[in-house]
């Protein structure tokens, strides 16, 4: 696969696990971007070169539509020489109305910056506040992304 194709990759792969990326729980969604970013590798991207990474992040952010609590899982392609216009992300973005127990998780990130880290991330992951708190519960709204970061 090349990274032009992650969007409609993840697609294929969740609807072959029969999972609706759109109305997943985060535990679901987790399990989807980790099969897939363990599964299938970016012809077009130096994982060496941390060129495919993985970004755990969560927090509540006002991104100009009101503030949202947000858990996120996003896959990060950088082609070539990383020129901004090179770098692109596949986000799975779980969003919940703010409260003062999501408010209290505060924000932050977690970085796997290579296949053979997978495990370890995922565990992390898996064991984080934020996760434990969301694994189960149903997204007030999932957006399913693949846009340039740079």
């Amino acid at each position: 696969m090349n990274s032009t194709d992650a969007l409609q990759a993840i697609g294929k792969m969740a609807g072959e696990s029969g999972i609706n990326l759109g109305r997943c729980t985060p535990d679901e969604g987790l399990r989807v971007m980790m099969d897939f970013y363990c599964g299938e590798r970016a012809a077009d991207c130096d994982v060496e070169a941390q060129g495919d990474m993985l970004l755990y992040q969560w927090g509540t952010y006002d991104w100009g539509r009101g503030a949202w609590f947000e858990l996120d899982i996003t896959r990060q392609f950088i082609r070539g020489d990383g020129e901004d216009e090179n770098i692109w992300q596949l986000s799975l973005t779980f969003k919940y109305r703010p409260t003062g127990d999501l408010g209290r998780l505060g924000r932050g990130d977690r970085w796997c910056e290579r296949p053979s880290s997978a495990a370890d991330f995922e565990a992390a992951v898996r064991t984080s506040a934020v996760f434990q708190a969301l694994a189960l519960v149903p997204a007030e709204a999932t957006e399913l992304d693949y846009e340039c970061a740079g």
